[in-house]
Protein backbone atom coordinates (compact mmCIF):
# COMPACT_ATOMS: atom_id res chain seq x y z
CA UNK A 1 0.00 0.00 0.00
CA UNK A 2 3.19 2.66 0.77
CA UNK A 3 4.32 1.75 -2.43
CA UNK A 4 0.54 2.56 -4.04
CA UNK A 5 1.26 5.69 -2.62
CA UNK A 6 4.25 6.53 -3.31
CA UNK A 7 4.14 5.83 -6.81
CA UNK A 8 1.00 7.75 -6.95
CA UNK A 9 2.72 11.08 -5.59
CA UNK A 10 5.34 10.76 -7.69
CA UNK A 11 3.16 10.45 -10.78
CA UNK A 12 0.53 13.52 -9.44
CA UNK A 13 3.90 15.46 -8.51
CA UNK A 14 4.70 15.04 -12.45
CA UNK A 15 1.97 15.48 -14.23
CA UNK A 16 1.02 18.86 -12.55
CA UNK A 17 4.15 20.68 -13.55
CA UNK A 18 2.22 20.27 -17.01
CA UNK A 19 -0.97 21.55 -15.79
CA UNK A 20 -0.20 23.83 -13.43
CA UNK A 21 -0.25 26.58 -16.89
CA UNK A 22 -3.95 25.69 -17.43
CA UNK A 23 -6.32 28.33 -16.44
CA UNK A 24 -8.95 26.99 -14.21
CA UNK A 25 -7.72 23.62 -13.83
CA UNK A 26 -8.32 23.38 -10.43
CA UNK A 27 -12.17 24.47 -11.12
CA UNK A 28 -12.21 22.05 -13.82
CA UNK A 29 -10.69 19.15 -12.42
CA UNK A 30 -9.12 18.17 -15.26
CA UNK A 31 -5.73 16.84 -13.92
CA UNK A 32 -3.66 16.92 -10.54
CA UNK A 33 -2.38 20.16 -8.96
CA UNK A 34 0.24 21.00 -6.38
CA UNK A 35 -1.15 23.05 -3.28
CA UNK A 36 1.36 24.60 -1.27
CA UNK A 37 0.71 23.69 2.68
CA UNK A 38 2.60 22.62 5.74
CA UNK A 39 4.91 25.74 5.56
CA UNK A 40 5.20 25.79 2.21
CA UNK A 41 5.94 22.56 1.00
CA UNK A 42 4.57 21.20 -2.16
CA UNK A 43 1.87 18.86 -1.86
CA UNK A 44 0.12 16.97 -4.40
CA UNK A 45 -4.09 17.09 -4.23
CA UNK A 46 -5.68 14.97 -6.33
CA UNK A 47 -8.60 16.72 -8.29
CA UNK A 48 -9.21 14.53 -11.12
CA UNK A 49 -13.18 13.78 -11.06
CA UNK A 50 -14.87 10.69 -11.55
CA UNK A 51 -16.06 9.96 -15.46
CA UNK A 52 -19.59 11.10 -15.74
CA UNK A 53 -19.62 13.76 -13.12
CA UNK A 54 -19.66 16.68 -15.39
CA UNK A 55 -19.03 19.98 -14.88
CA UNK A 56 -20.11 22.07 -11.88
CA UNK A 57 -23.09 24.41 -11.86
CA UNK A 58 -22.22 27.99 -11.72
CA UNK A 59 -23.27 28.27 -8.19
CA UNK A 60 -21.32 25.11 -7.29
CA UNK A 61 -18.35 26.94 -9.49
CA UNK A 62 -18.47 30.05 -7.36
CA UNK A 63 -18.46 28.14 -4.16
CA UNK A 64 -15.41 25.67 -4.81
CA UNK A 65 -13.41 29.08 -5.79
CA UNK A 66 -14.18 30.42 -2.26
CA UNK A 67 -13.67 26.69 -0.94
CA UNK A 68 -10.85 26.56 -2.01
CA UNK A 69 -9.39 29.83 -1.33
CA UNK A 70 -10.86 29.34 2.29
CA UNK A 71 -8.84 26.23 2.46
CA UNK A 72 -5.31 27.71 1.32
CA UNK A 73 -5.89 30.64 3.61
CA UNK A 74 -7.21 28.85 6.98
CA UNK A 75 -7.19 25.19 6.71
CA UNK A 76 -3.79 23.76 5.10
CA UNK A 77 -1.75 26.08 7.76
CA UNK A 78 -3.75 24.93 10.67
CA UNK A 79 -3.31 21.25 9.50
CA UNK A 80 0.26 21.20 12.19
CA UNK A 81 -1.44 22.70 14.65
CA UNK A 82 -4.77 20.48 14.80
CA UNK A 83 -1.97 17.30 13.69
CA UNK A 84 0.29 18.34 17.06
CA UNK A 85 -3.21 18.07 19.32
CA UNK A 86 -4.30 14.83 18.20
CA UNK A 87 -1.19 13.60 19.29
CA UNK A 88 -0.86 15.54 22.44
CA UNK A 89 -2.80 14.87 25.91
CA UNK A 90 -5.50 16.79 25.73
CA UNK A 91 -6.34 15.37 22.14
CA UNK A 92 -10.17 14.07 23.04
CA UNK A 93 -10.72 18.01 23.83
CA UNK A 94 -12.07 20.24 20.99
CA UNK A 95 -8.86 22.99 20.22
CA UNK A 96 -10.27 26.63 19.86
CA UNK A 97 -9.10 26.96 16.54
CA UNK A 98 -11.13 24.19 15.52
CA UNK A 99 -14.11 26.38 16.52
CA UNK A 100 -12.70 29.77 14.67
CA UNK A 101 -12.47 28.52 12.01
CA UNK A 102 -16.13 26.68 11.83
CA UNK A 103 -17.21 30.58 12.65
CA UNK A 104 -15.51 32.02 9.91
CA UNK A 105 -16.60 29.01 7.54
CA UNK A 106 -20.13 29.78 8.37
CA UNK A 107 -19.59 33.38 7.75
CA UNK A 108 -18.25 32.71 4.33
CA UNK A 109 -21.00 30.87 3.36
CA UNK A 110 -19.33 27.34 3.32
CA UNK A 111 -21.68 25.47 5.91
CA UNK A 112 -23.58 22.70 5.35
CA UNK A 113 -23.06 22.37 1.96
CA UNK A 114 -24.11 18.56 1.96
CA UNK A 115 -27.36 19.16 2.16
CA UNK A 116 -29.69 18.79 -1.08
CA UNK A 117 -32.73 21.47 -1.92
CA UNK A 118 -35.26 19.23 -1.37
CA UNK A 119 -34.62 18.28 2.10
CA UNK A 120 -33.86 22.07 3.12
CA UNK A 121 -37.80 23.02 1.65
CA UNK A 122 -38.83 19.93 4.63
CA UNK A 123 -36.97 22.00 7.18
CA UNK A 124 -38.01 25.63 6.94
CA UNK A 125 -39.64 25.21 10.27
CA UNK A 126 -36.42 25.57 12.08
CA UNK A 127 -35.08 28.76 10.93
CA UNK A 128 -37.16 30.62 13.16
CA UNK A 129 -35.49 28.76 16.14
CA UNK A 130 -31.96 30.45 15.08
CA UNK A 131 -30.52 33.79 15.36
CA UNK A 132 -31.02 36.15 11.72
CA UNK A 133 -27.52 36.27 10.45
CA UNK A 134 -27.48 31.88 11.37
CA UNK A 135 -30.53 31.60 8.64
CA UNK A 136 -29.03 32.00 5.14
CA UNK A 137 -26.76 29.27 5.93
CA UNK A 138 -28.35 26.54 8.62
CA UNK A 139 -30.19 25.14 5.81
CA UNK A 140 -27.09 24.87 3.21
CA UNK A 141 -26.63 26.20 -0.32
CA UNK A 142 -29.19 24.43 -2.14
CA UNK A 143 -26.56 21.81 -4.24
CA UNK A 144 -27.59 19.17 -6.07
CA UNK A 145 -26.11 15.99 -5.30
CA UNK A 146 -23.79 16.01 -7.91
CA UNK A 147 -22.36 19.62 -7.55
CA UNK A 148 -22.02 18.53 -3.71
CA UNK A 149 -19.42 15.98 -5.11
CA UNK A 150 -17.16 18.62 -6.46
CA UNK A 151 -16.11 20.23 -3.10
CA UNK A 152 -16.20 17.07 -1.12
CA UNK A 153 -13.03 16.96 -3.49
CA UNK A 154 -11.36 19.78 -2.29
CA UNK A 155 -12.52 19.40 1.28
CA UNK A 156 -11.43 15.37 0.95
CA UNK A 157 -8.04 16.82 0.84
CA UNK A 158 -7.28 17.73 4.25
CA UNK A 159 -8.38 15.27 6.74
CA UNK A 160 -9.11 17.95 9.14
CA UNK A 161 -11.57 20.11 7.16
CA UNK A 162 -15.14 18.54 6.84
CA UNK A 163 -15.96 19.36 10.26
CA UNK A 164 -14.91 23.01 9.76
CA UNK A 165 -17.88 23.13 7.41
CA UNK A 166 -19.88 21.12 9.28
CA UNK A 167 -19.77 18.32 6.40
CA UNK A 168 -18.19 15.50 8.18
CA UNK A 169 -19.06 12.34 8.85
CA UNK A 170 -21.03 10.45 10.81
CA UNK A 171 -22.87 13.86 11.53
CA UNK A 172 -23.71 14.37 7.98
CA UNK A 173 -25.91 10.58 8.17
CA UNK A 174 -27.46 11.07 11.18
CA UNK A 175 -28.79 15.20 10.51
CA UNK A 176 -30.34 13.31 7.34
CA UNK A 177 -32.14 10.78 9.76
CA UNK A 178 -33.18 13.06 11.93
CA UNK A 179 -33.86 15.07 8.61
CA UNK A 180 -36.13 12.26 6.52
CA UNK A 181 -37.48 10.41 9.50
CA UNK A 182 -37.27 12.49 12.90
CA UNK A 183 -40.35 13.74 14.60
CA UNK A 184 -40.35 17.81 14.72
CA UNK A 185 -39.39 17.51 18.51
CA UNK A 186 -36.65 15.40 17.43
CA UNK A 187 -35.60 17.44 15.05
CA UNK A 188 -35.71 20.65 17.57
CA UNK A 189 -34.05 18.68 19.98
CA UNK A 190 -30.72 17.01 18.04
CA UNK A 191 -31.21 17.82 14.32
CA UNK A 192 -31.25 21.87 15.03
CA UNK A 193 -28.23 21.94 17.40
CA UNK A 194 -26.30 19.25 14.88
CA UNK A 195 -27.34 21.69 12.17
CA UNK A 196 -25.49 24.38 14.37
CA UNK A 197 -22.62 22.96 14.59
CA UNK A 198 -22.86 22.58 18.56
CA UNK A 199 -22.84 19.11 18.80
CA UNK A 200 -21.54 16.54 17.61
CA UNK A 201 -22.70 12.96 16.96
CA UNK A 202 -21.33 9.08 16.74
CA UNK A 203 -21.86 6.06 15.61
CA UNK A 204 -21.00 2.83 17.29
CA UNK A 205 -21.20 -0.60 16.18
CA UNK A 206 -18.08 -2.11 17.60
CA UNK A 207 -18.35 -5.05 20.01
CA UNK A 208 -15.86 -6.10 22.34
CA UNK A 209 -16.49 -9.87 21.67
CA UNK A 210 -17.07 -10.54 18.11
CA UNK A 211 -15.64 -8.67 14.77
CA UNK A 212 -18.94 -6.67 14.19
CA UNK A 213 -17.51 -4.82 11.21
CA UNK A 214 -19.44 -8.33 9.73
CA UNK A 215 -22.79 -6.98 10.94
CA UNK A 216 -24.05 -10.54 10.74
CA UNK A 217 -21.80 -10.81 13.78
CA UNK A 218 -23.49 -8.05 15.95
CA UNK A 219 -24.88 -9.69 19.21
CA UNK A 220 -26.57 -7.13 20.11
CA UNK A 221 -30.71 -7.49 19.95
CA UNK A 222 -33.61 -5.44 20.53
CA UNK A 223 -36.68 -7.47 21.74
CA UNK A 224 -40.53 -7.01 21.26
CA UNK A 225 -43.23 -7.71 23.82
CA UNK A 226 -46.19 -6.39 24.82
CA UNK A 227 -45.97 -3.22 23.10
CA UNK A 228 -42.84 -1.98 24.23
CA UNK A 229 -39.30 -2.57 23.41
CA UNK A 230 -35.83 -3.77 25.65
CA UNK A 231 -32.63 -3.93 24.38
CA UNK A 232 -29.24 -5.86 25.61
CA UNK A 233 -26.12 -6.03 24.28
CA UNK A 234 -23.02 -3.49 24.34
CA UNK A 235 -21.24 -1.46 22.39
CA UNK A 236 -17.79 0.73 22.24
CA UNK A 237 -16.61 2.97 19.53
CA UNK A 238 -13.65 5.59 19.86
CA UNK A 239 -15.75 8.14 17.94
CA UNK A 240 -18.09 8.00 20.84
CA UNK A 241 -15.39 8.57 23.51
CA UNK A 242 -16.98 11.96 24.25
CA UNK A 243 -19.97 10.35 26.64
CA UNK A 244 -23.66 11.77 25.39
CA UNK A 245 -26.90 9.96 24.77
CA UNK A 246 -26.94 6.87 22.36
CA UNK A 247 -30.10 5.90 20.42
CA UNK A 248 -30.15 1.57 19.76
CA UNK A 249 -31.40 1.11 16.00
CA UNK A 250 -32.71 -1.72 15.21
Amino acid sequence: ALDIVARFDHSSSSSSSSSSSSTGSAATGSAAEVSSRNGGASVPVFRQRAAGLGSPSAKALQLLQQLQEFMQQHVYPSEATFDAHAHGPDRWSIHPLNEQLKAKARAAGLWNLWMAPGMAAQLQHLLPQVPAQERPTLLGAGLAHLDYAHLCGVMGSSVWAPELFNCSAPDTGNMEVLAKYGTPEQQRTWLLPLLRGHIRSCFAMTEKAVASSDATNITSAITRRDGSSSSSGSSSDSCCSGGGHYVVQG
